[in-house]
């Protein structure tokens, strides 16, 4: 990302086709926090974050991690309970995304991968432009 015009506070990314300018619009700053599933897991009550007790004005973008490449190159859950809570209700993307009704200029991103995911699927993805 650079500055635009000499304004430090515009920032684009060059892009093939600028496609994610339009989501990356000019911010005066822009904090990117990072959220795992496996956060509000944790059994300790000091280190366990839900999307609940997120800030949802702390940062403009969230990182969800993760969802995964499936068989026919879409996207994927990668946890269980991203999609459906294991005891019923919303799962964890649909909590996170909840977080926009107090902050609708707030981005949610979704981080495609992991340690555990490796590069399947990666290759075929970028095969080609229709995939």
């Amino acid at each position: 990302m650079e500055p635009e015009d000499g304004d430090e506070t515009k920032w684009y990314l060059k892009t093939r086709e600028n496609r994610l300018n339009e989501y990356f619009k000019p911010y005066k700053y822009m904090r990117v926090c990072y959220f795992a599933n496996w956060a509000a897991k944790r059994r300790s009550n000091i280190s366990r974050v839900v999307p609940e007790e997120i800030d949802p004005f702390l940062c403009t973008h969230i990182n969800f991690a993760f969802a995964k490449v499936g068989q026919n190159l879409d996207v994927k859950p990668y946890e269980e309970d991203d999609t459906a809570s294991w005891i019923g209700g919303p799962g964890m993307y649909h909590r996170v995304n909840a977080l926009r009704k107090n902050n609708s200029d707030l981005k949610i991103m979704l981080s495609i991968g992991g340690w555990t995911h490796a590069s399947k699927g990666f290759n075929e993805v970028v095969r080609n432009d229709s995939s």
